[in-house]
């Protein structure tokens, strides 16, 4: 029976190129790696590596059957992982959703919820918003920092907690033809400029929209659709469009990035709340939650 010792020594050859190599990699005899290699090829029936004038390749039906091994190999790493997530206790970590940005505005604050909390391990992923509600419905996430959304696009199972409220400021590039008063953009002034916004029908797409309302005479000229607020920004320094992002987004850095950043003389602004599964609020002091939502609106 072919053993995971033997596979694991086999894909290190292959990938060094040579039993010396894989063994100094190893920290294991050559010889011990050369007699499990032979067992392996002894339990598959054929050959896995041919010797070479500078080491060894896999032969033709060793590459395939190496390829397929080193997926399974990769595989087993990550149902560890899942089993060293599994066996910690639900109360020891908590898995945290986040839209793109917010995080320099949400994680100094989400640190110190943290650590008021003090689980051995907290999880974050930045996702979209669509994400955050379906990761809380299928329980993989605990909480989701996302904007606030209307209550009909917002899975029945989850409850909020409004954290912080941010203006949106415009993003154009370098040289962008944008009439402005001094700093300040009127948005009907750019109503038919192409634009690059998120998901259309939530999240930071919809509250493009929403901010241009009835100064639209037409549709909005939306040139990309992207997920990430840091994608808008690439796609606006080589000048594909507009975008309008968070305030929260916006880093001293970017003002030297190529980025030109206008304020709105009527700012739209968007709530980010705190998202959660209703049948796990029980998990959490919520007054912890009210906490960070106050110390996060008075930054």
């Amino acid at each position: 029976m072919v053993g995971f010792r033997q596979i694991n020594y086999a894909i290190s050859v292959a990938r060094e190129g040579s039993f010396t190599l894989a063994s100094k990699h190893l920290n294991i005899s050559q010889s011990a790696i050369s007699e499990q290699v032979r067992l392996l090829e002894d339990s598959l029936g054929f050959p896995v590596f041919v010797r070479t004038g500078r080491g060894v390749r896999p032969t033709s039906k060793g590459q395939i059957y190496l390829h397929e091994a080193e997926k399974l190999l990769s595989s087993l790493h990550k149902l560890d992982d899942l089993a060293r997530s599994l066996g910690k206790s639900r109360q020891d970590l908590i898995r945290v959703g986040l839209i793109s940005g917010i995080a320099e505005r949400v994680i100094p604050k989400l640190h110190e919820f943290v650590r008021v909390k003090n689980p051995p391990q907290f999880n974050l992923t930045t996702t979209t918003t669509r994400k955050i509600y379906s990761g809380l419905m299928a329980n993989d996430l605990d909480i989701g920092f996302a904007i606030q959304s209307r209550s009909d696009l917002v899975p029945s199972g989850l409850d909020d907690m409004p954290i912080f409220s941010t203006d949106m400021v415009l993003i154009g590039a370098e040289g962008a033809p944008i009439a402005s008063d001094g700093e300040r953009v009127d948005l009907g002034s750019v109503s038919r400029s192409p634009f690059v916004v998120g998901e259309l029908s939530i999240g930071y797409g919809l509250a493009t929209i929403n901010a241009f309302g009835v100064l639209l005479e037409r549709e909005l000229n939306i040139v990309s659709i992207v997920d990430n607020v840091e994608t808008m920004k690439s796609m606006v320094r080589l000048g594909v469009g507009l975008a309008l992002v968070p305030d929260s987004s916006i880093l001293s850095t970017d003002r030297n990035s190529g980025l030109r950043i206008y304020r709105l003389t009527n700012p739209p602004k968007v709530t980010i709340s705190a998202y959660y599964l209703r049948t796990n609020a029980h998990r959490f002091d919520l007054s912890l939650i009210s906490e960070f939502a106050t110390s996060a609106e008075t930054r």
